[in-house]
């Protein structure tokens, strides 16, 4: 899929096939070995919890987890200071009251 965000830039998207969770760990846990070598994982440690996004497959029972996830995927290479983008992206989504958060490599 190809989007024209408000500054004229397109963009090609991609849906990623797996079904995502959100797993809130305690936040001294180890990174578990479920949530490595995998397809798509994003793992963030804050002072307050130890978050691991992954696809739903791979999380084991007992895990806390927020599931029904989905990824898109942005086929571009960005500045660091391109702005506007998350905006473009959102914004459609928000007025089809679709949740969102971002992640960003």
């Amino acid at each position: 899929m190809t989007k024209k965000i408000s500054n004229g830039v397109k963009l090609t998207l991609s849906i990623l096939p797996e079904k995502l969770g959100i797993c809130h760990l305690n936040k001294n846990s180890l990174i578990p070995d479920w949530a490595k070598d995998i397809s798509f994982c994003s793992i963030t440690r804050t002072k307050d919890e130890l978050s691991i996004i992954c696809p739903e497959d791979k999380i084991p029972g007992g895990v806390l987890v927020e599931r029904g996830w989905r990824a898109f995927q942005l086929h571009a290479s960005l500045d660091f200071t391109a702005t506007g983008i998350v905006s473009g992206l959102s914004t459609p989504l928000a007025e089809a009251k679709i949740s969102i958060f971002c992640i960003s490599t």
